[in-house]
C-alpha cells in the first residue's frame, strides 16, 4: 500500500500560502499607490482647468464690457464718468482685440 508524503504537502501548502499572502500584499500596495498617483494628477488637472475657465471668463466679461462702453461711447449715448477710469476702443481697435482672442 502506498502512502502520500504528508509530511512534504503540508510543507508545500504552507510555502505556497506564504507565497500568495506576500505576493496578494505587494499588489495591493503597488495598485493602492498607482491610484493615488492617478487621484493627485487628477485633482492638479481639475484645479488647472478651473483656473484655466476663470481667466476666459474674466476676460470675457472684460472684453464685453469694453465692447459695449466703447460702442455706447461712439454713439455718444454714454458720458464718461470722472469718478471712474473707463477703457474705451475705437471700432479698429476693437476689431483686432477681439481678433487676438
Amino acid at each position: 500500500m502506498s502512502y502520500l508524503p504528508t509530511d512534504n504537502l503540508y510543507k508545500f501548502f504552507a510555502i505556497a500560502g506564504l507565497i500568495i499572502v506576500g505576493f496578494s500584499a505587494y499588489y495591493t500596495e503597488t495598485l493602492l499607490r498607482t491610484l493615488q498617483a492617478d487621484g493627485i494628477d487628477i485633482a492638479t488637472d481639475l484645479a488647472v482647468g478651473k483656473a484655466e475657465m476663470e481667466f476666459w471668463q474674466s476676460r470675457e466679461k472684460k472684453l464685453e464690457n469694453i465692447t459695449k462702453n466703447s460702442i455706447a461711447r461712439q454713439q455718444s449715448r454714454r458720458k464718461p464718468d470722472p469718478d471712474k477710469l473707463e477703457l474705451t476702443y475705437s471700432t479698429q481697435e476693437l476689431k483686432s482685440i477681439e481678433d487676438e482672442t
